[in-house]
């Protein structure tokens, strides 16, 4: 594991716990961060399910892995999936988000995931909150490898600070910190201000953090 020989334990583990057992639920949210236009009591879909159980096994692979070679061997062939369903045009977003955090997985193991930036970039620009969400998730660590890729999310951030839902302006603000650098502020210096304003204390927070970034660049 990139964090050790850990084989699933301390940072992998608690993502997996996070993550993948919660299934990227909004439980660690703030009460007034909550989104309900989607009800939690509403069963998975099928293929959902189905999605769950693959990222549930790759990680009991890794885990039970015996040797640092065989780990290797199990992320390659992981890494042979995805980029053979990113070639897919016709994935539904949900899937292509559940395939994203697979991809995080594996970064998080310390292979080159960066094949996949560009298909994060792409998840910022949907609709749903856990879609931005998980897209900003991706986009913060991958880009390290590509950091020229960067202007690629100032749209996405620029139209999630206007927006008029709480859930995607906080989406962006949170994901700021660890993407924005000196040449972008001028960009988003203004957005970021407005929202230190925002009726919203969470949004007014993570307002003041990313000023605060901007002060440390």
């Amino acid at each position: 594991c990139a964090f050790g020989n850990c084989h699933f334990t301390g940072c992998c583990k608690s993502f997996y716990r996070t993550h993948i057992q919660r299934g990227f639920s909004q439980e660690c949210l703030p009460e007034s961060f909550v989104d309900r236009s989607t009800s939690v009591l509403e069963p998975p879909s099928r293929s959902m399910s189905v999605i769950h159980r693959e990222l549930q096994e790759l990680v009991r692979l890794v885990g039970e892995a015996k040797s640092k070679q065989e780990e290797d061997r199990v992320i390659s062939r992981e890494i042979t999936i995805l980029k053979e369903r990113f070639a897919d045009k016709d994935m539904s977003t949900k899937r292509f988000r559940e395939f994203i955090v697979r991809l995080i997985y594996v970064d998080m193991l310390g292979q080159d995931a960066s094949f996949g930036l560009v298909k994060a970039i792409n998840l910022t620009q949907q609709k749903g909150v856990h879609d931005k969400r998980t897209g900003y998730l991706a986009s913060s660590l991958l880009l390290s490898h590509n950091p020229e890729l960067l202007i690629l999310l100032v749209n996405s951030m620029q139209r999630d600070l206007r927006s008029m839902n709480p859930f995607e302006v906080a989406a962006a603000l949170g994901a700021m910190p660890s993407l924005i650098t000196l040449d972008l502020i001028p960009a988003i210096k203004q957005l970021v201000l407005d929202c230190v304003a925002h009726s919203n204390s969470h949004i007014r927070k993570k307002a003041v953090a990313v000023l605060l970034r901007f002060v440390q660049l």
